[in-house]
């Protein structure tokens, strides 16, 4: 946090002091609370955000396009770091910040489904279908396919897997009863909680450790603003903002840098 606070000076020298706009470009797992953070620091700063909401892997590639962005909110470490060995984020900004878990959920309306004790009840028959996150696309889909790994069930389960590119995909197919069952981020059970409930919570060591990042683009425009954004994001009063939505911070940690 030290080090996010030294950088102010030298941002706000390089920032376009007129510029009254930051574009922030979100992973679809912050769909819930960042409506409310964007209006947290529109009040604070009188500044206006426009966002932008996609998979993480299509808001990565569209800041190596240098797509204008001037924050941007990943639902996984990887596409960052990426992005920082590309130059392309700011490294001091960089924050690993929140955590979640996996869930499998079904609808909520479905009496058939119970509490099931282990991964491997998801062989039994009256689950056909089960929504997975696309491996190649989001973080939800990487973690989900190492849970799975882990548990020699990728194979067995594979002509039941319905993927999708993004979490409310996998939502909305449960909503409406299209797939009998779906990994998802536990904190979306939040947000959805009169549609949809959990029947089994994913051992978190069976995958890599959950974790959501957020940094500013080395070549915003508007970094000061930017940096404000972030001192926001980063501050309790956010923190009570993602809590309310079911995120979790770092076990052990503490804004800043989680090493």
């Amino acid at each position: 946090m030290r080090k996010l606070l030294a950088i102010i000076f030298l941002l706000f020298i390089s920032s376009n002091s007129q510029a009254q706009e930051i574009i922030v470009s979100a992973a679809y797992a912050y769909k819930s609370p960042i409506s409310e953070l964007i209006r947290l620091y529109e009040s604070r700063s009188g500044n206006k955000v426009i966002v932008n909401l996609g998979t993480s892997v299509h808001l990565m590639n569209q800041i190596r396009a240098k797509a204008p962005v001037d924050v941007f909110f990943s639902a996984g470490v990887k596409e960052m770091e990426e992005l920082l060995k590309e130059g392309l984020i700011i490294r001091d900004s960089y924050q690993k910040f929140l955590s979640s878990r996996l869930s499998v959920a079904v609808n909520r309306s479905d009496k058939k489904y119970n509490k099931i004790a282990s991964l491997r009840e998801l062989l039994k028959p009256e689950f056909k279908t089960i929504a997975v996150g696309n491996s190649k696309t989001m973080p939800l889909g990487r973690y989900t396919e190492e849970s799975l790994m882990f548990y020699n069930l990728l194979e067995p389960l594979k002509n039941k897997l319905i993927y999708v590119e993004n979490f409310q995909q996998a939502i909305d197919f449960l909503v409406r009863k299209e797939v009998d069952a779906a990994i998802i981020f536990s904190h979306e059970l939040v947000a959805r909680k009169t549609e949809i409930s959990e029947i089994y919570q994913i051992d978190e060591s069976s995958h890599s450790k959950i974790l959501y990042a957020v940094g500013i683009t080395s070549y915003s425009q508007n970094k000061a603003k930017a940096l404000e954004f972030l001192k926001i994001t980063l501050s309790k009063e956010s923190m009570e903002i993602f809590k309310k939505y079911g995120f979790r911070m770092p076990k052990g940690g503490s804004y800043g840098h989680d090493k």
